[in-house]
């Protein structure tokens, strides 16, 4: 992939999602008419959870972090139309232990049930050095469905950000996506049947279709 970092963004544009997730209230618009009460304050304060403690982050593009597991919510409710509780509340805290210091698993665990902390404990990569991209995998694969899905929006929100990275970056997350992302949760996301066959088939599209404008 050596042309990788000269690609023109005219060519990439396209397939690339560059916009800032939408606001709180059409943040909400779409789960205020298909969720109960008690599902929607739990996302709602997962949502304060994830924007309060990435407050002072900032993305490579200088844009505020809190806008990344925003995205990564969108995309599994807006292009998936997956309105699961736990899997819009998994992408809002799934940095939360990684990249913010506002909530230990402790508390994570308390205030969202033992489930949620362990996926977020699984998609949470250990410090460089500690364990491979296939081990850190393999530990999302673990975790089942809802979570190997998650870290795939995450990957295909990354893909669409790549315009904003380093050359360098950029080819290390084209590679393993290639290498590891499609190969191994993609395939392990199919063993589930069901809508998540679909998802995994809708995924694999959208990531080929960005990895092909590099290529």
């Amino acid at each position: 992939m050596p042309n990788a970092p000269e690609r023109s963004l005219e060519k990439i544009m396209p397939l690339l999602s560059m916009k800032r997730p939408p606001p709180h209230k059409l943040f909400f618009a779409k789960l205020e008419v298909r969720l109960n009460p008690t599902d929607l304050e739990r996302i709602g304060f997962a949502y304060n959870v994830s924007k309060y403690g990435h407050a002072k982050q900032l993305r490579d593009d200088g844009t505020r972090y809190f806008d990344h597991p925003k995205a990564v919510a969108c995309i599994a409710i807006e292009e998936f139309e997956c309105l699961d509780p736990h899997v819009i509340i998994l992408a809002l805290l799934h940095d939360t232990d990684e990249d913010s210091y506002l909530m230990s698993m402790y508390r994570l665990g308390h205030n969202f049930g033992e489930e949620m902390a362990l996926d977020v404990c699984g998609i949470t990569k250990l410090p460089k050095g500690k364990e491979t991209t296939e081990e850190y995998l393999g530990r999302v694969i673990d975790r089942g469905a809802r979570v190997i899905f998650v870290k795939l929006c995450d990957r295909l929100h990354n893909l669409r950000e790549l315009g904003n990275c380093k050359p360098e970056k950029t080819a290390r997350q084209l590679a393993e996506t290639k290498a590891y992302h499609i190969p191994l949760l993609l395939t392990a996301l199919r063993r589930f049947g069901g809508q998540w066959v679909e998802y995994a088939e809708r995924t694999e599209q959208k990531m080929l279709e960005i990895i092909a404008l590099y290529e």
